[in-house]
């Protein structure tokens, strides 16, 4: 039932309107908030000042209230609040039906401009808005308020507003295209991509395109984790559901990084193998040099070398004698540094002419075999199928061998890609990154960007002890440093490259 309020309404009015506000806490602008949003004397002036407010009662208890007010030739609907508990039930929309009927003057209402959610209500039930400059006209002529909140505010218009020739409503293409982006709506924006985005990472088989989408969990985590809340704080309970949904997946699989075996007490690791994807381009040798002898792994994989890399680190031949090596000028240059006896040769791997290296280690008396590799990065569709080519010869090398055997190298993949996953299956090999932790390895220096592409992968007796990033080296990767335990031999079959 909707009846004009009366005196002792007003407790009841208070209430429901403070409990309403709270939609707003967020988008208010924090200079213009005050907590309650309104006091007994505020609505008391209110009332004074000629807002009659009638309220919307359901089973004896008042739940909606609306204010109408004449200003001149103008009618404004002033305070539309509705409990947060009987919200989405048509008790605005009745309140504002039933207001429009008491007046013959065109109507104008006016909201705050990030509110959006009250701005779609207005308009759903035939208000538009008008232009900003005509916005800052009626807020000065028909409303008592501070500049500030005229700035912050939006103001609709009835049609008899329009119908009288004093203004035209602004045009959606302009609205559009204005330049003022408000937060919440770039949050929601953000929240619904990283939902998108999260079905899509699941279809990578499906399309190249599809794949780029899963390597990228933690950010859409952290998007959908603040969308999340903003939707709870706006009381929109679907959206944050869904929200929710999408959340759990991402966050599933990120923590499926650190589940995994606990390293089985005892003895050391048999070999400390370190990865650094040096780049081309980078010219701090020194500092690379220097945290190669800090980490004293026992075999190195070097990526992006040049003929001038290889010259600047000679000195580490004293240390390491025994190199596997094929320089490049771009990017796909490659070489391996042992102290431990190792024998191999350069191969191509899958239909990229660009070099890797196949070796055996000898590592206290064991055979260990050891791919070391540079994945192309999926920079457009022909680059794609290339890589989806090289991992699947990848993995049939790996597959191969008859005793243990080690991948080290930049796959451009994630552990989260269905490639990855097919690499991990059919080479029968099993990602050292996991149970220790997310990991990530590029690109250096931007933090909300870091993704894991820089892989070792462990057939399954080598028990792996540790997993380490190391610091930034002037490279946009980060190094990786594992240590490794190996299965006493088994057979005497030699592993030939």
């Amino acid at each position: 039932m909707i009846r004009r309020c009366e005196q002792g309404d007003l407790e009841a009015i208070c209430e429901i309107v403070n409990d309403a506000a709270e939609a707003y806490r967020c988008v208010i602008p924090a200079d213009r908030w005050h907590d309650p949003y309104m006091s007994r004397e505020e609505l008391r002036r209110e009332i004074k000042a000629g807002v009659v407010f009638w309220g919307y009662e359901a089973e004896g208890e008042l739940v909606g209230v609306m204010g109408i007010q004449d200003v001149g030739d103008v009618t404004l609907i002033r305070h539309a609040y509705v409990r947060a508990a009987c919200q989405r039930k048509g008790v605005g929309g009745k309140l504002l039906r039933h207001l429009c009927g008491l007046t013959d003057k065109p109507i104008l209402i006016g909201t705050w401009a990030d509110a959006e959610w009250a701005v779609r209500f207005y308009e759903k039930h035939g208000f538009r808005l008008v232009t900003r400059e005509e916005k800052d006209r009626l807020l000065r002529k028909y409303w008592s308020i501070p500049p500030r909140q005229v700035e912050t505010s939006v103001v609709l218009a009835g049609p008899r507003w329009f119908q009288s020739s004093r203004s035209k409503p602004e045009p959606v293409a302009h609205r559009f295209l204005s330049p003022v982006v408000h937060p919440w709506g770039l949050l929601s924006v953000a929240t619904m991509l990283a939902g998108a985005a999260t079905v899509a990472g699941l279809l990578g088989r499906v399309s190249w395109l599809l794949e780029l989408a899963s390597h990228f969990r933690v950010q859409y985590l952290c998007v959908l984790l603040l969308g999340g809340a903003a939707f709870a704080v706006r009381r929109k309970w679907w959206s944050l559901g869904f929200t929710a949904g999408f959340a759990v997946v991402n966050l599933f699989l990120v923590l499926s990084l650190y589940l995994g075996p606990a390293p089985v007490a005892g003895a050391g690791p048999d070999l400390r193998a370190l990865l650094i994807n040096v780049n081309v381009a980078n010219r701090q040798h020194e500092t690379v040099a220097e945290y190669i002898a800090s980490a004293s792994p026992d075999v190195i994989v070097l990526l992006e070398v040049n003929e001038n890399w290889l010259s600047q680190l000679g000195a580490l031949r004293e240390d390491y004698p025994l190199w596997l090596q094929a320089p490049r000028g771009g990017n796909f240059g490659i070489a391996l540094l042992s102290r431990l006896p190792v024998t191999g040769a350069i191969r191509v791997i899958g239909d990229v002419p660009v070099p890797s290296i196949v070796a055996q280690v000898h590592v206290h008396g064991r055979r260990l075999g050891l791919i070391a590799t540079h994945v192309v990065p999926p920079a457009g569709a022909a680059n794609a199928a290339r890589r989806r080519n090289q991992l699947r010869a990848l993995a049939e090398l790996a597959g191969s061998w008859s005793e243990e055997v080690v991948v080290l190298g930049d796959l451009n993949c994630t552990p989260w890609s269905p490639l990855f996953h097919d690499l991990l299956r059919e080479g029968k090999l099993k990602d050292a990154r996991k149970g220790h932790g997310l990991k990530p390895t590029w690109p250096a220096g931007w933090p909300f960007l870091w993704i894991p592409i820089d892989q070792c992968l462990v057939s399954g007796r080598i028990e792996v002890k540790g997993f380490t990033v190391g610091p930034d080296v002037g490279s946009d990767h980060y190094p990786v440093l594992v240590e490794l335990s190996l299965p006493p031999p088994v057979g005497g079959a030699e592993v030939r490259p």
